[in-house]
């Protein structure tokens, strides 16, 4: 199996990991009230102060994760990661990797956080697995569907 690589997210990644998207990732956005996918990303990829990368195999996109302060001052972070099925051949890696980039996102804030769809039991072991502490007192449900509020410190 090749090994991944990665680069920042150019504005055609966002069609091209939106159509592929994982059934469970197209179901949390979804339930986040994200009904344009690829306008979302394509979004966060263009917006200033924020960092969208992309996950590579063989030069083409399956998945993009990014980062984006609460304020150009601020010292918290929200993030985020959504992938294509074939990510999932990756996953010892996907780990080792988001855990390198916490730790250095982590030099710039001090939290890192977001919300994960509670029916979304891969991604809920993945955070885990990268450090992700979850604080039930800050769940919170959206559509009907209960999102986990997770942080990273």
């Amino acid at each position: 199996m090749k090994a991944l690589s990665f680069r920042y997210a150019v504005p055609g990644d966002a069609a091209i990991v939106a159509a592929n998207l994982r059934a469970e990732d197209r179901a949390e956005c979804l339930a986040m009230g994200t009904l344009d996918i690829a306008g979302e990303l394509a979004a966060a990829i263009a917006t200033p102060g924020t960092e969208t990368l992309a996950v590579l195999h063989e030069d083409r996109p399956i998945g993009l994760f990014g980062i984006q302060p609460e304020t150009a001052a601020s010292d918290r972070a929200g993030v985020w990661f959504l992938g294509t099925d074939e990510l999932n051949q990756y996953g010892r890696e996907i780990v080792e990797v988001t855990r390198r980039y916490f730790a250095l996102k982590l030099m710039c804030y001090s939290v890192l956080y977001n919300y994960v769809d509670s029916r979304y039991l891969a991604s809920v072991k993945y955070l885990k697995l990268c450090g992700a502490k979850f604080i039930p007192e800050k769940a919170r449900m959206m559509n009907k569907v209960l999102f986990h509020y997770f942080e990273v410190r």
